[in-house]
């Protein structure tokens, strides 16, 4: 997916700019980080950009919060790198420990 097409996504699931504002956020953090770590820019820029997507659709509740955004991005044709990183950003309602360099990151 290009970044267009993820900012398309985002925008049709989050109506709140400053949620929005908070995406581009992270957005550029993580693209900053994956420069320096010589990581792959694109796809950690995704992530940031992606990684409150389904706040909206779970009316802020942290136990669903990453659940239902891993569907949303599934469907989407997401990498599977980027949905994990995204639903483990919410370990408790994951049950899943963060493991990979993305996936702490963007916590």
């Amino acid at each position: 997916m290009t970044r267009d097409e993820a900012e398309t996504l985002l925008h049709r699931h989050v109506a709140n700019e400053r949620m929005r504002d908070h995406s581009y956020a992270a957005e550029a953090v993580l693209r900053a980080l994956a420069r320096r770590l010589g990581r792959d820019e694109e796809l950690w820029g995704l992530a940031g950009l992606l990684h409150d997507i389904d706040i909206e659709a779970v009316e802020g509740d942290l136990k669903r919060h990453g659940l239902e955004a891993e569907r949303m991005l599934r469907e989407a044709g997401i990498d599977g790198e980027v949905i994990e990183a995204i639903k483990r950003h919410n370990e408790q309602a994951c049950g899943r420990t963060r493991r990979s360099e993305l996936q702490h990151a963007l916590a």
